[in-house]
């Protein structure tokens, strides 16, 4: 008796564990040839890990709050690994000294990676709460499911209103943009140097960004005027190419044929007053060299998925991600 009360308790805490660190693919139903992956909550980031099987999403549960998840692109089938599920800190002090350590939460937003070997990689997330900053992780997709462990984080200049989305650059180097319709600009942030402004990068709501491979160009969604904006980098007279594609453009991520995925928004934020909320997310494609602009699809929003944020490409789908109360990833088909 006493061994099948055990028995019976032990199975219980299994399976409890189970249902709270992953997510199977059958618990939502296809939309016609739409279909999702549930238990994600508002990932408003999502990027895939090359040379994995692993999607990396950022969720938020409040402005201070929320959760990194890892989605398996071949089961559909999803894990939380931060909070929950996370390894050990190690607190590793030469990513920036004035670091205090690690916060007791954050709201992951931007989401970034720097390729490691032996799939070891660098994980940079843009955390909003009890501090402004990037934090750092060691991401391992060499396990069953991805691990990340907290390694340091940079903090952001005092200037910065609120840090949006993150790209890894060559050397060791990061960049950022500062969402701020007053004048928002891309930092970028040197092992050694600290931060600075990348010059001609000075803009109205700075949202979206990525880097070319070599650094040379980044690629910037200027939110408020309806720009995808090519700017070079480390040159002393900067490039500066703008181009309207008529939707408020939020992340931007490299797409399979060296383009550019931009999730836009059709919405107007009036000089002076609020935005108006948009059902429409209009996923484009921008051409790399030319900033050329096709339409992928038009997402139009659902009770349970009111707006995306970002998409990406997932094998023959176009995955987004999405906030207002989103609990999923939508698998759209190409």
């Amino acid at each position: 008796m006493k061994l099948s009360v055990v028995f019976l308790l032990l199975l219980s805490n299994i399976l409890f564990y189970i249902s709270v660190t992953a997510h199977g693919a059958s618990e939502c139903e296809p939309d016609g040839d739409i279909e999702f992956i549930c238990g994600i909550m508002n990932a408003e980031d999502i990027i895939a890990i090359p040379g994995s099987d692993f999607v990396i999403a950022s969720g938020r549960i409040s402005d201070s709050a929320g959760s990194i998840y890892a989605i398996n692109k071949n089961s559909y089938e999803s894990r939380e690994v931060f909070p929950k599920n996370a390894l050990a800190s190690n607190f590793n002090t030469s990513f920036s000294a004035s670091c205090p350590g690690q916060a007791s939460t954050f709201q992951p937003h931007g989401v970034s990676y720097r390729v490691g070997t032996n799939g070891a990689h660098t994980l940079y997330v843009v955390g909003h709460g009890e501090r402004e900053a990037i934090e750092i992780f060691e991401l391992n997709t060499e396990t069953p499911w991805p691990t990340l462990r907290w390694i340091g984080c940079i903090i952001a200049p005092d200037s910065v209103f609120r840090f949006n989305s993150v790209t890894s650059l060559p050397d060791g180097a990061v960049a950022a943009t500062d969402f701020n319709r007053a004048g928002g600009f891309v930092w970028e942030w040197n092992m050694g140097k600290g931060w600075s402004v990348v010059p001609g990068s000075e803009m109205a709501g700075a949202n979206g960004l990525v880097s070319s491979p070599s650094g040379e160009w980044l690629y910037i969604a200027e939110y408020f005027e309806k720009n995808i904006v090519k700017l070079s980098r480390g040159q002393r007279q900067p490039k500066v190419e703008r181009v309207n594609v008529g939707y408020m453009v939020d992340n931007i991520r490299w797409a399979d044929d060296d383009s550019l995925f931009l999730a836009g928004h059709d919405r107007e934020c009036p000089e002076g007053g609020g935005c108006t909320n948009t059902d429409v997310t209009v996923i484009l494609r921008a051409q790399s060299e030319s900033l050329s602009i096709t339409p992928v699809l038009t997402w139009s929003g659902r009770d349970f998925f009111p707006v995306s944020t970002v998409a990406i490409e997932v094998d023959d789908e176009v995955w987004l991600g999405g906030i207002r109360g989103t609990d999923r990833i939508v698998r759209h088909p190409k």
